[in-house]
């Protein structure tokens, strides 16, 4: 299958202005504050801040640590239920499946004789207009 060369260029032209020039800019701009960070630190000013900061976040470890195991046990156990999921959902599935087929069976059975009904009262009708009209 051949694409569409106008679609094709604008949907590229697209992605380089709406994804890739953000996120070359981006880039740059964490790695420029990042050099001028660096250049312009204060060895004093700095240790006092590293303190602090590190008194800031303190607290915030334990709670982080308990997401962080919390993460963990939600991975494991989607893990795990993938393993044995597919098999289960089968027998859904089949389960759904007898019963569409019953389903069916059961309103086929209750139509027909209305629809027998239905046929020959058209039959007849299209017969007698066939007679009528000769």
């Amino acid at each position: 299958m051949q694409r569409n060369q106008v679609t094709w260029q604008k949907h590229r032209r697209e992605v380089r202005l709406q994804i890739i020039l953000p996120l070359v800019l981006g880039i740059i701009l964490v790695l420029v504050l990042g050099v001028l960070v660096t250049l312009g630190s204060n060895a004093a000013v700095s240790q006092g801040a590293d303190v602090a900061l590190i008194w800031l976040l303190a607290p915030w470890l334990p709670i982080t640590l308990i997401f962080l195991a919390a993460l963990s046990a939600i991975v494991y156990g989607l893990a795990s239920l993938l393993k044995v999921l597919p098999f289960y959902t089968r027998q859904v599935q089949d389960f759904f499946l007898l019963v569409r087929d019953r389903v069916s069976d059961v309103t086929n059975k209750l139509v027909a004789p209305i629809l027998s009904y239905e046929s020959k009262k058209a039959s007849s009708r299209s017969l007698w207009r066939n007679l009528l009209r000769k």
